[in-house]
């Protein structure tokens, strides 16, 4: 297993687009890829899937629940 942190623009494209970026989506479903966010990560998907849904109207909260769904956290005291 390989473990990650992607991009939002790898995030975006994944979930609506074929190619390399839907490839690290589904490693990361098939368990393949271990996805490792930050709160800041998780902060930054958020906005951007906040953005996207609002240009789009295509409904985001799917996407944020795979996220959260398929990650390790590494939130820790500071």
């Amino acid at each position: 297993m390989m473990n990650v942190v992607i991009d939002t623009n790898v995030i975006v494209s994944g979930f609506f687009w074929s190619g390399p970026p839907k490839a690290i989506i589904e490693k990361i479903e098939e368990r393949l890829f271990k996805l490792f966010v930050t709160l800041e990560i998780i902060d930054e998907y958020r906005d951007l899937f906040y953005r996207f849904e609002i240009k789009t109207g295509i409904p985001t909260i799917s996407m944020l629940n795979f996220i959260l769904a398929n990650s390790q956290s590494l939130f820790g005291p500071d």
